[in-house]
């Protein structure tokens, strides 16, 4: 224990400047996420989002540099070092300089917040598991893998570019009315972290590098296939089996009665068709989601034209086929085709067969707040409310906000109820964020938040004609908020196949 300390104290003086250095990054990325009232983060901590971390690797490089394990003519070798103690050592710089204080800091930005942290240690602790696994110990690992620091960067940039490009990949859009795939960050963090701790502990008690470069080699390349190109209908059976809703069924209408409202076929371009659905086994409370469905056509001839992977980053004009679902007081299966692909198949015989997810939610307990309030929202954490003026770029807005330590609900309902009149504007948390440029994500926060607007006007603009989505402003004097909540309470995935359909008997021909 003694020879554990004396290594402690060894590194703590060497590289104080370079602790200093990070709390220093730690204590402006406190600040910023205090005051932060937007789910987008701004640019500045953006950055520090993005440079923390980076600055954090390197801090665990250095300590662990400190008595390099891939040469043998290290002069500690020859000392009576146990390696359980000069890893212990490490371990508990990495858990006083890094973890301790970023668990302060989460602390006390709950406590400005309005939170009382002690009410929050397991989801705080959570945190930290999480940052192991994710960072400090593959930080470690590679350190431990590396000649110097000048090694472990090249790798770290390397590594970090490849995270970025797969993030890009899985997750082209991050908004936050889209429901974060669990699965597929737990199956890549899992087969990055563990193979991350088999590494040290090879590392400092047998010093086989070649091996062990070569593993954890695997394990990176593993866990950003996994990350990046898993496809999403395995995640959700995974979340259906964890989850698991009644059965549902999706039945194609017996016939086409009504077109699709807002087809497009207008002679040129691309067409757009809705095919009618029933959907069977819903309970009558529940709220649902469906998400994109993944489709196939096979054409009268046997061709096959297939729904792209991820079309959000792709050129429209270059894609075949593409679909989505709207489901309101009528359900529809949209199908989006490229002009030629529909005029080759548009009246024959096709078989439309694909997958759709399914996320059932139930409503939860309203809560009702003044104008201007700040308080507690039952499921959701606490909300709050502000009048934010007119500027260059738009007009006045009210805005509410909500945060959790906890998930907040994908789908929770805000309501804007003018006692005088019974007026109601309904909206949305998530349907509202002001852009930036630079980095925006906001892992290290310990908060989630969610924010939408109200878009405000004159009481003679607001009630012209096409303009119901606007708030007169005298509207706030007695004006109430009630926010609902919808949690998930049960996923499922639905098969689905439509054999025998004529795409032209559900299109309205262009008018002349």
């Amino acid at each position: 224990m003694r020879l554990m300390l004396h290594i402690f104290k060894k590194d703590v003086r060497r590289l104080w400047w370079a602790v200093a250095a990070t709390l220093l990054l730690l204590a402006a990325l406190a600040h910023a996420d205090r005051w932060r009232a937007d789910w987008i983060v701004g640019s500045t901590e953006g950055w520090l989002a993005l440079l923390l971390p980076l600055a954090w690797c390197c801090l665990i490089a250095l300590a662990v540099n400190q008595e390099p394990l891939v040469d043998d003519r290290e002069f500690w070798m020859t000392r009576p070092y146990r390696w359980p103690t000069l890893l212990g050592s490490k371990l508990l710089f990495v858990a006083l300089f890094i973890h301790l204080p970023s668990l302060i800091a989460d602390a006390a930005i709950l406590g400005f917040r309005g939170f009382q942290p002690l009410a929050y240690v397991p989801q705080l602790f959570w945190k930290q598991i999480v940052l192991a696994a994710v960072l400090t110990v593959p930080a470690m690992a590679l350190a431990a893998l590396m000649k110097n620091i000048a090694h472990f960067l090249l790798a770290a940039i390397l590594i970090l570019g490849a995270a970025a490009y797969l993030a890009g990949v899985a997750d082209p859009i991050r908004a936050p009315w889209i429901p974060m795939d669990e699965v597929r960050y737990s199956l890549a963090a899992l087969v990055l972290a563990l193979p991350a701790c088999a590494l040290v502990l090879v590392q400092y008690a047998r010093r086989r590098t070649v091996p062990a470069r070569i593993a954890g080699t695997a394990a990176v390349v593993l866990a950003g296939l996994l990350f990046g190109y898993l496809p999403s209908t395995f995640t959700n059976r995974v979340r259906a089996m964890l989850y698991p809703a009644h059965v549902i069924v999706v039945h194609l209408s017996s016939s086409p009665q009504e077109s699709y409202p807002y087809n497009s076929d207008n002679g040129s371009g691309p067409v757009q068709v809705g095919l009618p659905l029933t959907v069977s086994g819903l309970s009558a409370t529940s709220d649902v989601q469906f998400g994109r469905p993944t489709l196939e056509i096979v054409g009268p001839e046997g061709q096959r034209y297939r729904t792209p992977a991820r079309s959000a980053s792709r050129n429209f004009a270059t894609i075949d086929l593409d679909a989505y679902t709207n489901f309101g007081l009528q359900n529809w299966l949209v199908l989006r085709l490229r002009r030629s692909v529909y005029d080759r198949i548009k009246n024959g015989k096709i078989l439309v067969k694909g997958i759709c997810t399914l996320a059932l939610h139930r409503q939860g307990e309203t809560t009702w707040m003044p104008i201007g309030a700040s308080q507690a929202a039952a499921g959701i954490g606490r909300c709050s409310t502000i009048v934010e003026p007119s500027n260059l770029y738009s007009d006045a807005m009210l805005k509410v906000l909500c945060e959790s330590p906890y998930a907040i609900p994908a789908l929770t309902r805000v309501r804007l109820w003018r006692p005088e009149t019974g007026r109601v504007w309904d909206h949305r948390l998530g349907d509202g964020g002001t852009p930036v440029s630079g980095p925006r994500e906001s892992w290290l926060s310990p908060l989630n938040r969610m924010n939408t607007h109200f878009q405000l006007a004159p009481a003679a603009a607001a009630n012209g004609y096409g303009q119901q989505w606007l708030v007169p402003r005298d509207a706030l004097a007695n004006g109430k908020l009630a926010i609902t909540p919808y949690p998930t309470t049960a996923w499922a995935v639905v098969d689905f196949d439509f054999p025998d359909i004529t795409l032209s008997d559900y299109v309205r021909p262009p008018a002349r």
